[in-house]
């Protein structure tokens, strides 16, 4: 599993997304995402190391937010077909969960939940199978290269 990262686009991008999803609300959910983005910035490579613990940590990303956007969608789909009147949905741990909010069809952070998880979760699976498909590419040696630069 030996096989080299390929840059900006797995730490830096995918940590701002995580950042970002994990500032849309305040539950638990957004304490994962808070988690995962802290643990890609420690998590970081040494230069000239390859990291299993990188690959490890956006397989979790990919199964996270896949598992958060099903749930997410699951509980929205049986909201609307129950009506207001749902009672789970006024339930304490819908809100600490982070399914429940306050007005959820006129407010579109839901939206904006799914599509900054499913963003994480489509960037973490290119870095997954990019780096894994093209570690001999010409891009990636170049790439590596200007991050030796000035190392010893």
């Amino acid at each position: 599993m030996a096989w080299r990262t390929g840059g900006c686009a797995g730490r830096c991008l995918l940590s701002l997304l995580l950042l970002t999803a994990s500032l849309l609300d305040w539950s638990l959910i957004s304490l994962v995402n808070m988690v995962i983005f802290f643990a890609i910035r420690f998590v970081a490579p040494r230069r000239g190391f390859h990291n299993w613990r990188l690959y490890l940590l956006y397989w979790c990303t990919v199964i996270y937010s896949a598992v958060a956007i099903l749930a997410q969608v699951t509980f929205h789909i049986i909201w609307g077909i129950e009506g207001k009147g749902w009672i789970v949905a006024h339930s304490w741990w819908a809100k600490l969960v982070g399914f429940a909010r306050d007005q959820p069809w006129e407010s579109p952070s839901v939206i904006y939940f799914l599509i900054v998880q499913l963003s994480a979760a489509v960037l973490s699976l290119v870095e997954v199978f990019g780096s894994r498909i093209h570690q001999d590419s010409c891009w990636l040696n170049f790439s590596f290269d200007i991050e030796q630069i000035g190392q010893h």
